[in-house]
């Protein structure tokens, strides 16, 4: 029998590791960039292609301890997904477009002159889809097709939709004369109302044989709410 050592070398083999430098976002654009005739559509792509860091939302379980005739003990009452959010860098290309992108997202939401909050609905919709895709030296990038529209493209893959998204921090951008050889990075923090986690992992619950890619777990991110939806 293989010992622990061969076993794992084996495995590394045979799935491989995935890798933090190998990953995918699409930022659908808000309708409310869409009737800006400005924006057009590729500076989008431009924002998608240009991030350079993301994250997976993290996940907290809320705990209350318990005592019923013996020592206490913990039991789960809500649930948690980023609480305020996620962070993503972007590279700044030299017109400032992506920058520009993010300028006009934030005006969409509150009117800088008159500060009043615009309604998350119709053409003032400033809410979106934001899809973060773990990938492998192999996996077709969103430029090539769009990943999200037939699933069975992405069996095996795993990737997160944060729904409802929208900007709620945009980074400070420093200058600085003296560094010649540095170029800008800008930080973006998103908030977001539900978060759904895709995994092939999740067929094995329901027999599928074929390895479909129809897993999916849904959670709302607020306290206390939750569900999952095997389909």
């Amino acid at each position: 029998m293989p010992s622990p050592l061969e076993q794992f070398i084996s495995q590394v083999h045979q799935r491989g590791l995935a890798r933090t430098n190998l990953f995918d976002v699409e930022i659908s654009t808000p309708r409310c960039i869409l009737e800006n005739t400005k924006a057009g559509q590729d500076i989008p792509r431009l924002v998608n292609l240009f991030c350079q860091s993301a994250n997976f939302p993290p996940t907290n379980i809320g705990v209350r301890e318990l005592r019923i005739a013996g020592p206490s003990y913990k039991r789960p009452y809500n649930i948690d997904y980023g609480g305020e959010g996620i962070s993503l860098t972007f590279h700044v290309d030299n017109n400032m477009d992506v920058k520009g992108y993010f300028d006009l997202w934030v005006s969409n939401i509150i009117d800088p002159k008159e500060f009043n909050v615009s309604y998350n609905e119709g053409k003032t919709t400033y809410t979106t889809d934001i899809y973060v895709r773990q990938v492998t030296e192999t996996t077709p990038r969103i430029a090539e097709y769009e990943f999200i529209q037939d699933t069975k493209d992405i069996k095996n893959k795993y990737y997160v939709k944060l729904e409802d998204a929208f900007p709620r921090n945009i980074g400070m951008i420093e200058l600085d004369s003296t560094a010649q050889n540095s170029v800008h990075k800008l930080t973006v923090n998103f908030a977001y109302r539900k978060v759904l986690f895709y995994n092939n992992i999740y067929n094995t619950r329901k027999g599928n044989e074929n390895g479909d890619f129809e897993g999916r777990v849904t959670f709302p991110n607020f306290p206390g709410a939750g569900d999952q939806d095997f389909r």
